[in-house]
């Protein structure tokens, strides 16, 4: 909760500075929500993932998102001209006597307050996150060890960030998450900076797992079902789970779409034009979402 406050507080700032590039989906009132729906497709608490251009997260209280692109503003629109490449959600300005040269641009609507909104929400939320502005004319990304990174290319920091190279900036996310909802009384985190995570043990015995999830504590070693369709398991490191929903991938896509239902835990392949009647579904693809772990974030 704490980290979708600091979002809604910079959604708030952005939209203000920013002509609304952020929406924001509230929660349905239903007491069996199992995560975020977005276009029929089902992300659990703690999600993030780009969509047209826009960086959306799940939380308890709603889907978040706000567009990831910077228009260039200031620059002469007499001699150049911006191009939007849709792949990269970005623009480039070009001259339009010789497209193959860049013109200078010297304001970017909507990156400044995206970056006030970023570190106002990383600020409350504690999400390990930060954003480098670059030279407009550079060619790549130089990172903070001097390496050189080409554009839309990541790599690992040696603490424990994930960083990629943007033809605006350099975004880095932390690749470990802090627990936050565990039993403070009976157990304490531990970060192993090798394997860039925490785990959660018991004060009187630190080599025992917390197995601590949803309010209960679970044994060691055993497997169990979740209300948000995860199967769990504890191991000596962290609770790992696996989306147990299988995304249907076999059906006419031209004239079906595939709904997440909340009830069964499963999709439903129905008719855009008429959604009481079902599709055939011939084929099963993968899990909807890859198998995870998680530090006891929910």
């Amino acid at each position: 909760m704490k980290c979708f406050l600091g979002f809604l507080l910079a959604v708030g700032i952005l939209v203000t500075l920013c002509d609304a590039a952020c929406f924001h989906e509230a929660a349905s009132p239903r007491k069996s929500t199992r995560g975020c729906i977005q276009d029929g497709k089902l992300y659990h608490y703690g999600a993030t993932w780009i969509k047209n251009c826009y960086s959306c997260s799940c939380d308890k209280g709603g889907i978040g998102c706000c567009s990831i692109v910077a228009t260039p503003t200031d620059y002469d629109e007499e001699k150049c001209e911006s191009i939007f490449y849709e792949e990269t959600c970005s623009y480039e300005v070009v001259e339009k006597a010789d497209p193959s040269k860049l013109c200078e641009v010297h304001g970017l609507k909507c990156f400044l307050s995206f970056l006030l909104a970023f570190v106002l929400s990383t600020t409350l939320c504690d999400a390990q996150c930060y954003a480098e502005t670059i030279d407009p004319k550079a060619k790549g990304c130089n990172d903070r060890d001097g390496a050189f990174h080409k554009f839309n290319t990541r790599w690992k920091t040696k603490d424990c960030f994930r960083c990629t190279c943007r033809k605006q900036t350099i975004e880095c996310c932390s690749l470990f998450a802090i627990p936050t909802s565990y039993n403070e009384q009976k157990c304490k985190r531990i970060f192993h900076a090798k394997t860039c995570r925490y785990t959660v043990v018991e004060k009187a015995n630190p080599s025992k797992t917390c197995c601590f999830r949803d309010g209960e504590m679970h044994d060691f070693g055993v497997y169990w079902y979740t209300k948000d369709c995860l199967r769990c398991f504890c191991t000596q490191e962290v609770v790992s789970c696996c989306n147990i929903a299988l995304t249907p991938v076999g059906y006419d896509q031209e004239n079906c779409k595939s709904v997440f239902d909340v009830e069964s835990c499963s999709y439903q392949v129905r008719r855009k034009v008429n959604p009481l009647k079902s599709c055939e579904v011939k084929e099963l693809g993968d899990l909807a979402t890859s198998p995870f772990s998680e530090a006891y974030l929910l």
